[in-house]
């Protein structure tokens, strides 16, 4: 409460408030009715202050405010300390102190300030064992000194990777990152990496006869490379020589070549045009033709298959039907999703033919399904399609007068038809699967697509 409470009779003979002035609703801007007010402990100080005077429209002087307290902040210990908060660690100094560093130290401290802002508790550790602090464990904290920040420094330049402009940019562009001088969490992972002995070095040095296209390719195999492991892996599927962790791989135009191959087969193209798509696709709105790290982790997952059901084509039974594992898991998956609310019934498997396609046969391949919609309201079919889609099934309910049923593809299924695979395309360019190609009737639905479905809409 800013001030004490009056009445309304106290206010009216108040010296604040002129007696010619009068509160007369039907000329005021602003009617009050104080008792009311008063009762519910509201002072003039929060009374508006435009009031009219008696049959003109000057207005009163305002009501003054109370000033409104401040509240004072606790002083901050001046010690240098490593507080934990929500099993974070948090490395700093006082702001006298961290600014007396030199330009090394500082750069520790700030190596240590990124793996806390990553939660990487584990990694500090391994920085400043590096360095060679002892860590003073009072209350399972750790405390960081100024000492401790230069002894990092120090161990860095006797590395070989002085904390300095040129030292931090090359130690970047020797392990995939870009060459500006900054220290984010991902570059102080890798220092970790490299201070713990796990590090890769990745240059690429044999780029003056590559196309545009392959310097593309190396450049997100560069960036790639800032996690060995994942290198390695992605080395596994492009069927390149493996690496040793440690070692320093070079990359150069075969490994370009490998990659491009990989992207032919996915009808992926990484020239201007076919670049472009991809990153947005990823989820770069500008790159202006240049590979950052969204466009290559992107690239990544989807060479890698994350998230992506397993490519298992053993054909397994579901009710009366068969289908592959592939598929099979994707249903399941669309059962988890709906609850048990609703029940995924098929009345019509994959690997089957008949003369009802009616000049279609998606379901001679894999991947090829059709649910019973049986006591199901538009509502209800709505959601299964919907569950549907965000599995990875291309699907529309198809309104028969003999078997209604909704119709599903299962994207990315490598034995599917050739029919199956034309209403997959259809499906992402927003068609309805039929040979007339209308409008897709479920565009209306807000649905989350599968990150690894991206893989396959590129290709479409």
């Amino acid at each position: 409460m800013n001030g004490p409470l009056v009445s309304g009779s106290q206010l009216r003979e108040s010296s604040a408030i002129p007696n010619e002035f009068a509160w007369k609703p039907a000329h005021c801007a602003h009617v009050v009715d104080f008792s009311k007010l008063l009762t519910r402990g509201i002072t003039p100080s929060d009374v508006p202050s435009r009031l009219t005077l008696r049959g003109n429209s000057a207005l009163a002087p305002p009501i003054p405010r109370m000033p409104r307290t401040m509240r004072t902040l606790p002083n901050k210990s001046a010690d240098p300390t490593v507080v934990r908060r929500t099993r974070v660690l948090r490395f700093g100094l006082d702001g006298s102190r961290a600014a007396s560093l030199a330009p090394e130290p500082r750069r520790a401290l700030a190596l240590l300030r990124a793996l806390e802002l990553a939660g990487n508790g584990p990694g500090a550790k391994t920085l400043l064992g590096f360095g060679g602090a002892k860590l003073e464990l009072e209350a399972t904290t750790p405390t960081v000194k100024a000492s401790t920040c230069e002894g990092i420094a120090r161990a860095m330049r006797d590395k070989g990777y002085p904390l300095t402009d040129r030292g931090v940019k090359l130690f970047k562009m020797e392990h995939g990152f870009s060459g500006l001088v900054r220290i984010g969490p991902d570059v102080a992972q890798a220092y970790v990496r490299w201070a713990g002995g796990k590090s890769t070095r990745v240059e690429a040095s044999e780029v003056d006869e590559t196309t545009r296209e392959e310097r593309r390719a190396i450049e997100i195999l560069r960036i790639i490379g800032r996690e060995p492991d994942e290198l390695k892996a992605v080395f596994k599927v492009l069927e390149l020589p493996r690496f040793r962790r440690g070692e320093t791989v070079d990359l150069g135009k075969t490994h370009g070549q490998a990659l491009l191959s990989w992207a032919a087969g996915m009808s992926w193209s990484l020239d201007d045009s076919g670049f472009q798509r991809i990153a947005k696709a990823a989820g770069e709105r500008d790159s202006g033709g240049r590979v950052t790290a969204t466009v290559a982790y992107f690239v990544r997952d989807t060479l890698l298959g994350a998230g992506e059901p397993e490519h298992d084509y053993s054909k397994q039974t579901f009710g009366e039907h068969t289908v592959n594992t592939r598929t099979l898991k994707m249903l399941q998956q669309v059962q988890r999703t709906l609850h048990g609310r609703l029940k995924v019934r098929l009345i019509r498997g994959s690997y089957t033919g008949g003369d009802d396609d009616r000049g279609a046969h998606p379901h001679q391949g894999g991947g090829a399904v059709d649910l019973s919609v049986r006591g199901m309201g538009a509502a209800d079919i709505d959601q299964l399609v919907l569950a549907l889609r965000e599995a990875g099934f291309a699907a529309w309910y198809r309104a028969r007068e003999d078997r209604p049923h909704v119709h599903a593809i299962a994207v990315g299924d490598r034995e599917m038809s050739a029919s199956a695979a034309w209403q997959v395309r259809a499906y992402f360019r927003g068609r309805d699967g039929r040979s007339h190609a209308g409008p897709d009737a479920h565009k209306h639905l807000s649905i989350r697509l599968p990150k690894w479905l991206a893989r396959y809409r590129l290709g479409a």
